[in-house]
């Protein structure tokens, strides 16, 4: 999951190339990704502690950026786009809650809860 989203975000796809039924696609596949990994990480809590040399295929570095996909598809033109963006938001906001819950306890929203994860996992601040 974390490496499509690397793809996508490297892609620089356009508003407009998300804004279609191939982006009402993606944005479903990636929920459906995000809730993986939800289940994951409440069957195997080990795994938040994993960390990926690979900055294309860690996914603490790629969790905002699918928030802000699920923003931006709020405001698309097409129906299905608006839809899986929100079931996107909604899978995200349940990852962070996990998240939050067993890991992090910053108490804030899904965006704080992935930079506090993605601070966490960064390599260069351990240590510090």
């Amino acid at each position: 999951m974390a490496l499509r989203l690397s793809h996508v975000r490297r892609s620089c796809a356009s508003a407009d190339a998300l804004d279609s039924d191939e982006g009402a696609a993606l944005l479903d596949g990636l929920a459906s990704a995000i809730s993986v990994a939800t289940v994951d990480f409440m069957q195997y809590p080990e795994s938040y502690y994993f960390e990926d040399v690979d900055e294309n295929m860690a996914l603490p570095r790629h969790l905002g950026y699918a928030a802000a996909l699920a923003e931006q598809a709020a405001t698309a033109r097409h129906l299905d786009v608006r839809l899986a963006g929100s079931v996107l938001g909604t899978a995200l906001a349940d990852l962070a809650e996990s998240l939050d819950g067993r890991f992090l306890h910053t108490n804030g929203p899904a965006r704080q809860v992935f930079a506090a994860y993605a601070v966490d996992h960064d390599p260069n601040s351990h240590g510090e």
